[in-house]
Order: structure tokens, then sequence, then C-alpha cells
């Protein structure tokens, strides 16, 4: 099996097959936690790979597949889970950085995303090298942070 953020490409091994060499089968999938009623179905006419688009990133899918051919059908295997990648291009960045020299706070905006994020707050040093501080959930906002670094610096960023 292999998977992307948004695809997968799914392999079964073949049982019996009635000595028939014109076994195609049939594959269907839904989102965990979706009801059958919303299972989407594709044929899959010759082997045992088919591939799957149009998925959402990060997301798990439960996987069954049936053969077919002049003998009937089969009844649906065994489901498998599969979860698709995180599509780290769709990660959105920091924007709109401020950094309050009274307070020796930091905020930032970040564009809605369907994960919890993690932030890496880092500070230049004096010689111009950046040392990470802290890493802080983005679960709620707003996202302001003291920044206390026990030595001083000229620059703060958020990865």
């Amino acid at each position: 099996m292999e998977t992307g953020a948004n695809n997968m490409v799914v392999t079964w091994t073949e049982n019996f097959n009635g000595g028939m060499n014109n076994t195609s089968f049939k594959l269907q999938w839904f989102e965990q936690g979706a009801s059958t009623e919303y299972a989407r179905e594709k044929w899959c006419p010759k082997g045992n790979v088919c591939s799957l688009e149009d998925l959402k990133q990060h997301t798990t899918y439960l996987v069954q597949v049936k053969a077919l051919n002049n003998h009937g059908e089969s009844e649906w295997s065994g489901r498998a889970s599969i979860t698709t990648q995180i599509d780290v291009s769709q990660i959105p960045s920091a924007e709109t950085i401020f950094f309050e020299k009274l307070t020796k706070s930091t905020s930032f905006k970040v564009s809605n995303y369907p994960l919890n994020l993690i932030a890496k707050l880092e500070v230049m040093s004096l010689d111009g090298s950046w040392k990470h501080l802290r890493s802080v959930s983005l679960k709620n906002k707003p996202y302001k942070f003291t920044v206390n670094p026990q030595t001083k610096f000229q620059n703060v960023r958020v990865r």
C-alpha cells in the first residue's frame, strides 16, 4: 500500500477465483466514523492493485474489496484502515508577527488549519545565530507568548 496526501494505492491478495481468468474487483471506501451510505466505489478490472484519488489529507479511510466473475461475486473483505498523509505545502506560516519590548511578548497570526499545529519560537542572539526558545501549541487563540530567554537577543521569529 502507498499513501499520499490525497491519494492511495491499495493492493490485496487474490483468493481462489474458481479458475476464472476474467475476475475483476470492486473497491469500496469511506471515512472512518462516517456511515457506509457515504461509501464510494470503484471498479478495478485487472489485477490486485487499485488507485484511489481525491481523498482528504490526514484522514483515515476504511477500505474493502470484493471479487466478481462468471461464478458470481464474493462477500466484501474485512475492512482495512488506511490514513492519508499530511500535505505539508498546506501548513500555514505565521504572519504579522509582533514583539512587544515592554512585556517581552510576541504575538502573531496563523491561518486556520484542520490539525493542531505547534509553533517554534526562536530568538536571534547577539552573534546572529538562531536558538530555539520553546514550542507552543496553536490550539487556542490568541497566539501571544512571553519571550524571556536567559541571554540578550536582537530578534524573534516563529516557525
